[in-house]
């Protein structure tokens, strides 16, 4: 199968090097970016032409008070900025076509989706998957760490399996 990404930051990269294990894939960035797992396109289009499926992962920044270092439940609601994604799904959408796939994973608030980026896409199928967390811990340690997913010994390096299965709809005629 033939992988698009675009975003290939903190967790696009880690995505398409994981899927490269299984399929083709070729990732753009705005930012240089290399790779000896995956193929880098110096476009947006290369990461799109020829694709079965398109994963979107590029920023959605928030405004700095929302980041967790301070209480927020006396601030107001604040959305995310969606502007980069927007663009991105616009450009996108000029290059896919309906037997394409496009998978957004870049974080985002109930609703957006539906009322601001799947009109977007009208050239392709189109479905939002945001990022798993890493599942629990299948061997709990008996240390009171609340978090499993935490290492409790800093001086090993944690890893995380990921675990993709797609079964895609065939396009309608």
């Amino acid at each position: 199968m033939n992988i698009g990404f675009i975003g290939i930051g903190k967790l696009g990269m880690a995505c398409a090097e994981v899927m490269a294990t299984k399929h083709n894939v070729t990732g753009y960035d705005i930012y240089p970016k290399t790779s000896d797992k995956i193929r880098i396109s110096d476009n947006l289009r290369g990461a799109v032409a020829g694709q079965d499926i398109i994963f979107i992962a590029v920023q959605t920044p928030h405004d700095p008070k929302y980041g967790g270092a301070e209480p927020i439940a006396h601030l107001p609601n604040v959305d995310f900025d969606y502007t980069t994604v927007e663009s991105v799904l616009e450009e996108v959408d000029a290059w896919a076509s309906p037997e394409q796939l496009v998978v957004l994973i870049s974080t985002v608030l109930p609703g957006t989706v539906r009322e601001r980026l799947q009109p977007r896409i009208t050239n392709a199928r189109f479905i939002y998957n945001p990022y798993p967390n890493p599942p629990p811990n299948p061997n709990p340690n008996p240390n009171p760490n609340p978090n499993p997913n935490l290492n409790p010994n800093p001086t090993e390096t944690p890893t995380l399996t990921l675990t993709l299965t797609l079964t895609l709809p065939q396009p309608q005629p």
